[in-house]
């Protein structure tokens, strides 16, 4: 269990400067990085066109970040 618990401080440790360093981003960092982001699904097709994909996209986000849908 020590293993458990010490890879899981590790991770939310890495989250944490994760989360840190993003906010400390410049916003046209991160826009430049969304737009990459926004090429790159284009460039493979991940493109969503219907209001059904749309809202598939959106319910698993919610599902993701832990919202009720």
């Amino acid at each position: 269990m020590e293993v458990r618990e010490y890879l899981m401080g590790r991770w939310e440790r890495i989250h944490a400067f994760e989360k840190e360093e993003l906010r400390r981003s410049p916003p046209e960092k991160r826009l430049r990085q969304f737009f990459s982001l926004l090429e790159l699904a284009r460039a493979l097709g991940w493109e969503t066109s219907t209001p059904q994909e749309i809202e598939e996209v959106r319910r698993r986000w919610r599902k993701i970040k832990g919202c009720r849908e």
